[in-house]
């Protein structure tokens, strides 16, 4: 149920014109939770990998990135939801980066509870970010500290 509403919000608030490939990773899925057929029919840009054997998400993740050809990749959880004009501002300070390609770019990130899409609600004035040591966390903006 999560990955259709997923699908869904990417389909409809990205213009498919900067899109090169939306590529799904089945990691070695048991066949009632294969949909490579229904994901591929609702675009004809949406495109499956199977691996056969169980890789783990950052494996999965590593050969899904090796799979595609697209100068920016970004990856996204089952669970995530996208807003309108998402992809813009990040493609837009990627592209201020060059020729040094040295930035990574991350989107606001709203609390979407798991088990009910229905209870999103936006992230209000906090700041998710990275330690140097990759671990992500919450932040209270300068206002509020």
């Amino acid at each position: 149920a999560h990955i259709s509403a997923t699908v869904a919000s990417v389909l409809e608030r990205t213009p498919m014109d900067i899109v090169d490939q939306i590529l799904f990773i089945d990691d070695g899925n048991a066949a009632e939770w294969q949909f490579h057929s229904e994901l591929q029919a609702l675009h004809p840009k949406i495109h499956v990998h199977r691996n056969e054997l169980r890789q783990g998400l950052i494996r999965s993740k590593v050969i899904g990135a090796d799979l595609v050809t697209s100068p920016v990749i970004f990856f996204m959880e089952p669970h995530c939801l996208v807003s309108l004009q998402w992809a813009e501002p990040l493609l837009e300070r990627l592209q201020r980066s060059e020729p040094q390609h040295n930035a990574v770019v991350m989107p606001i990130l709203d609390v979407i509870p798991e088990n009910d899409f229905a209870g999103y609600r936006a992230a209000g004035r906090f700041i998710g970010g990275f330690s140097w040591s990759l671990s992500f966390g919450w932040v209270a903006t300068i206002e509020k500290r």
